[in-house]
Parts: C-alpha cells; structure tokens; sequence
C-alpha cells in the first residue's frame, strides 16, 4: 500500500509547511528522518520571513499578483479562475527562457509539464510582505473569488459611484506596481530585473511588514556579499543582539545537523575497517564537526 500525506489545509502558512516538506521528496539524497526540517525553517522565518530556499527570482512577488490582479480586474470565476492563473502563469515560461540569465525559472526544466506554480511557492512570502492582503489559503482565495466580487458589488451600490472605494475588498495592496505592457499574453522582453519602482515597491512592503528582521537590516544597511552562512557575514558585528543570539542558536543546530552525519559516516567507516576514510572525517576541516568526531 503506497504511504499518503496530508494536512488540513486551514492557513497560507500551514500550506507553505507542507509544500516544503513535498519538495524534499523531489531531492536526491535529502533526509529528514528526525524531522528537523521543521527548526530549519523556525530560523529562517525568524531571520528572513517570507523567504525560502527555493525562492530565487524576487520580481516573481510581482509576476503573480499581476496575474491575479488581472483575472480580477477580468472578473474570471471559479473554477476557471484557477485554471486560467495557471495558463498565465505558464505563458511566462517561453518570454523568460529568452534570456541569457534563466537561473530560477519555474519551468525551465519541465516545460509544459510543470507541477509546482510560482503562486503556490510565493503565496506565504506575498502574505508575509503585505503584497497579498486577504488572510487565506492560495485553493480558498481561488473558491471563494466569487466572493470578493459580490462583497465589492454591495459595497459599490452604497455609494456613488465617483466616491466608491474598494478598500474593504482589496486582495492586492493598492500601490502595486503596474505590470509591463502586454502581461502576460504579449509580452516582449520580459525579464527578471527590477524597476526602480518595483524595487522601491518591495523594500517598502518588506520594511512595514518585517522591520525588526535580519532580512530588513540586510536590505537597509549591508551591500551584497558571497558568504556560505549568515553567521560568517562581513558586517556580523553591525546585526542586533537578537540576531546576533538567533545566529548563533542557528549555527549551533547547522553543526549539530551535520556533525551527525559526519559523525555516522565515521562509525561506518570504522566498522568497515577504513582506515583513510576514518582519518578524512576525524580531520573535517569544520573545528565543530572535527570535535563531534573526536567524541
């Protein structure tokens, strides 16, 4: 009998949860057997809320709402408003891959046969950011579409009609940048680099939804820098002392995490009677993982 998972789907971040736990299936030799994927992710969202691992692209937290936005402004009901969001979705494939920089692009591999839509993989981070203002599921916003257009109906015949407002219906935020001419039938040249107001858009959501975050510290005062771990960081010393101690906490379960490994890799080389492999993971060169070992 084949295993099943499932969960209740009763909020975006619940859904987000499961969504990351499916992907790992999808990755060669990932393991999670303790299930500490789950503190893995603590971290993250206490350091860099509304961001994941698989999130790579930023004008994506635009690419969708611009299609929503759009099949709203349509009026599309359920439940085609779901299958036409996935077609838009789709058609951003083939302008993308037009570029030389094709890095993150959902569907570059699969083509046609994608599974998993940039909606499903930025609904959390939209919500977490302020972009995406109605409290729900991705499956229930698609349900309940219908919904929001009665409700703004309603509203709209309570005023005239040059007063009406749309404030008490908004999914969207209201200063959404306006998407390029064309989105998303025909597009030409449509690429990954930020307007200066789509970027000025962004900060700013990210800085009214997550102002006490790293990733807002980060965004403010740090210019871009290749480093392996946040912890090892050039301007470490400049995070606050509740970064600095949620850094540390993180550094400290990354070691043990992979200390584990190395450790287990150890005791097998060692009932297999390895000699060289035994002193190749007795000498990691990370000092925490090489104490671990040492046990």
């Amino acid at each position: 009998m084949p295993s099943l998972l499932t969960w209740i789907d009763h909020d975006p971040t619940a859904r987000d949860r499961a969504l990351r736990i499916l992907s790992l299936f999808q990755e060669k030799e990932s393991r999670d057997e303790l299930g500490l994927g789950a503190i893995r992710d603590s971290f993250a969202d206490m350091l860099f809320p509304g961001t994941s691992t698989i999130q790579t692209r930023l004008r994506y937290m635009l690419f969708v709402p611009w299609v929503y936005r759009e099949l709203e402004r349509k009026r599309i009901a359920p439940p085609h408003f779901a299958i036409k969001a996935s077609q838009m979705e789709m058609a951003l494939v083939e302008p993308l891959l037009e570029n030389e920089d094709q890095a993150g692009i959902f569907g570059r591999v699969a083509g046609k046969a994608l599974k998993r839509l940039p909606s499903s993989v930025y609904w959390n981070g939209l919500g977490a950011w302020g972009v995406r203002l109605v409290s729900c599921s991705q499956d229930e916003y698609h349900r309940y579409i219908d919904e929001v257009y009665r409700r703004r109906d309603s509203i709209r015949g309570r005023y005239e009609e040059d007063d009406f407002t749309e404030s008490e219906t908004l999914t969207w935020h209201p200063r959404l940048p306006d998407p390029p001419d064309g989105f998303p039938d025909k597009i030409e040249g449509l690429n990954f680099n930020l307007k200066p107001d789509e970027a000025s858009f962004l900060l700013d959501r990210i800085l009214k939804s997550q102002e006490e975050s790293l990733l807002v510290h980060l965004a403010l005062n740090c210019k871009p820098v290749e480093c392996d771990f946040p912890w090892q960081h050039p301007d470490g010393e400049g995070f606050s002392k509740e970064h600095k101690d949620i850094l540390n906490y993180a550094e400290f379960f990354s070691t043990i995490m992979h200390g584990a490994a190395f450790l287990y890799n150890l005791m097998l080389a060692e009932l297999a009677g390895r000699e060289k492999r035994q002193e190749e993971h007795r000498n990691n060169p990370n000092p925490a993982i090489g104490c671990l070992a040492g046990l």
